[in-house]
């Protein structure tokens, strides 16, 4: 049986930077005013950092252009950390132009130095970063190696926050290798740990995959349980993205149950929320799952598949 497209919430990384990158024109023009006219070097670094970060989701080519400003200051004031902290934004900006071999670069870059400085808190910072990408690049052997060596960070550090992010992104990445019993462990740590701290998103975020784990070992009490809990959360939260994607990560256990009318339903409100969204790939994927329901229906099937 073909199984249906897996549609994955957003890495920890991915999903601070979406959250981060809030603008408020008085602030923005602040900073601004703080590059023109001030003449203390770790003031313009960090305006310059702010504003780059402000513009990374909407702007990643003006954040790109910020964080070469930063990098041009940082080596003239020789500053190894701001040269680092540079290279990092660099690496976000191309990330979300998904110019990901130019992200893996600037990281590797940023990664260097904070290893030669022994700054342990950024070194596993860049470890993650990195790993995300070679997530993204389907080297997800590479993706493991660098997670679990920032996540060794993190627990040493006593960090409890990151260690969370980095379960369920961990959680995430032996279930890309299919291995399966180390991607339900995983989640599973995620899910306490992001509860102990009252973190929600990652709580819900981490429930969605760990119930998605469950349904494919066919335990589907445990499955609905932890993917409805997080939907009211995102709900909650207000955060349609990963809401559309529970319901389509719903519709697949649903479809591998055999209930094809409930899954075609959540397969429908998934496409419904991601539309408004302008998500075209939750759009497309979704749109090949509730495709495969119809299969045995030829006209539906290519009225389906001309949308995507």
């Amino acid at each position: 049986m073909k199984k249906g497209i897996i549609i994955y919430l957003l890495p920890a990384l991915l999903l601070a930077v979406s959250l981060g990158a809030q603008t408020d024109e008085k602030y923005l023009d602040a900073l601004k005013k703080t590059v023109s006219s001030s003449r203390n070097d770790t003031a313009v670094f960090s305006a310059l950092s702010d504003l780059g970060w402000a513009y990374i989701v909407s702007q990643p080519l003006v954040s790109k252009n910020y964080a070469f400003q930063e990098l041009a200051l940082a080596k003239k004031i020789n500053r190894p950390v701001y040269t680092a902290q540079a290279f990092n934004d660099l690496a976000l900006s191309y990330s979300n132009m998904m110019m990901l071999d130019s992200s893996l670069y600037y990281n590797l870059r940023a990664l260097d130095i904070r290893r030669q400085l022994n700054r342990k808190d950024l070194i596993a910072s860049s470890l993650s970063k990195i790993g995300n990408i070679y997530v993204q690049q389907f080297k997800n052997d590479l993706a493991l190696k660098h997670q679990l060596e920032a996540l060794a960070i993190y627990e040493a550090l006593k960090d409890d926050l990151k260690a969370g992010m980095l379960y369920a992104d961990i959680g995430e990445t032996y279930d890309n290798l299919h291995i399966n019993d180390k991607s339900i462990s995983y989640n599973e740590k995620a899910v306490k740990i992001s509860e102990k701290l009252g973190d929600e998103y990652s709580y819900a975020k981490a429930s969605v995959n760990l119930g998605y784990k469950y349904g494919q070992h066919k335990e589907y009490g445990k499955a609905y349980e932890n993917i409805d809990r997080a939907i009211v959360i995102f709900e909650k939260i207000n955060d349609s993205l990963s809401l559309s994607a529970a319901y389509s990560n719903k519709g697949v256990i649903k479809k591998q149950e055999g209930r094809l009318a409930e899954a075609e339903q959540l397969y429908k409100k998934s496409i419904e929320i991601a539309t408004v969204l302008r998500d075209t790939l939750d759009i497309s994927n979704t749109f090949h799952n509730l495709g495969a329901l119809y299969i045995k229906n030829i006209q539906a099937a290519i009225a389906v598949g001309a949308r995507y």
